[in-house]
């Protein structure tokens, strides 16, 4: 009796690319998760080596919908505050540029 396949996952985080915020999905490489974000729309971040799509719940409820059966989406992170993830980024883009 073979072993079930390891069940991937998805984490999705808000972040913010492009001076917007952005549903940003993580994931290892995967050729099924992939198809699943190219077709729902999602682009490619050089910058988070991520896929992204605009942050709205209407977009979260369908990428869900879409990786059922593929993955599980670990979206808890989601339910972080807006500010305090951009509070967030800035601090970590200053510690970064500092001399």
């Amino acid at each position: 009796m073979e072993a079930p396949p390891p069940k991937l996952q998805v984490m999705i985080y808000r972040i913010f690319h492009r001076n917007q915020f952005r549903l940003g999905l993580f994931f290892p490489v995967n050729d099924k998760i992939k198809a699943v974000c190219k077709a729902q729309n999602c682009t490619y971040s050089r910058t988070h080596k991520c896929w992204y799509a605009d942050d709205s719940n209407e977009r979260l409820k369908q990428i869900s919908t879409a990786l059922r059966g593929v993955a599980f989406v670990d979206y808890r992170q989601m339910q972080m505050n807006c500010h305090v993830t951009k509070a967030i980024l800035y601090r970590r883009r200053a510690i970064l540029m500092w001399p």
